[in-house]
């Protein structure tokens, strides 16, 4: 089993050009208990139960995200060996993130996911 740290950093934030729009500020830690990041981490790093079964079979999870009225999808990020290095999540506002956008959104993030895994070296993350 991993040992998953209890709160994550945003790394990197994309602003539109809506007035209404979810807002987290770069570098912000935030709680890794809520939203998709922290049940798709578990599912990845060896947590029994159907609902990591369901996120590992499907290779990702797509759900309501962190804060009401939003929709997110996550992804795995394995190292070149295959250890679990994170995830890479993308959310938005659920009125404008419909299935559509978030099957977009998951296409690109498993594309870099996988690019992820060809450049990131071999090390195991259970340090």
């Amino acid at each position: 089993m991993y040992h998953l740290k209890a709160n994550y950093k945003l790394l990197i934030r994309v602003d539109f050009k809506y007035d209404i729009r979810q807002v987290v500020e770069e570098g912000k830690i935030l709680p890794l208990s809520k939203g998709v990041a922290w049940p798709a981490l578990l599912a990845f790093s060896g947590e029994k139960g159907p609902k990591f079964d369901k996120i590992r079979k499907k290779g990702y999870l797509n759900a309501e995200g962190r804060e009401s009225f939003t929709y997110s999808v996550a992804a795995p990020v394995f190292t070149g060996n295959g250890s679990l290095a994170g995830a890479l999540v993308v959310s938005g506002l659920a009125a404008r993130f419909g299935e559509k956008k978030r099957e977009l959104a998951l296409k690109l993030i498993l594309e870099y996911c996988k690019n992820l895994k060809e450049r990131l070296p071999g090390q195991d993350s259970r340090r």
